[in-house]
């Protein structure tokens, strides 16, 4: 399950200096908002920024063929 490694992974890194609890707590904040769990915002931010990153990428060939 995913947020069994998430949780793991975030007690034990930082991220590019950041403390991982305050990041943690913007996570369950973010979802609460929301109405998510936390598995859902992480699957919706991840599934948002492969998108636009797919559609970047698709519009610089575009841009590299005409």
């Amino acid at each position: 399950m995913i947020s069994t490694f998430i949780y793991l992974r975030l007690a034990v890194i930082t991220i590019k200096g950041i403390p991982v609890r305050g990041i943690q707590r913007s996570l369950e904040e973010v979802a609460a908002s929301r109405d998510m769990s936390i598995d859902a915002l992480l699957k919706f931010y991840i599934g948002h920024g492969l998108r636009e990153d797919k559609a970047q990428l698709f519009s610089d060939r575009q841009k590299h063929i005409n």
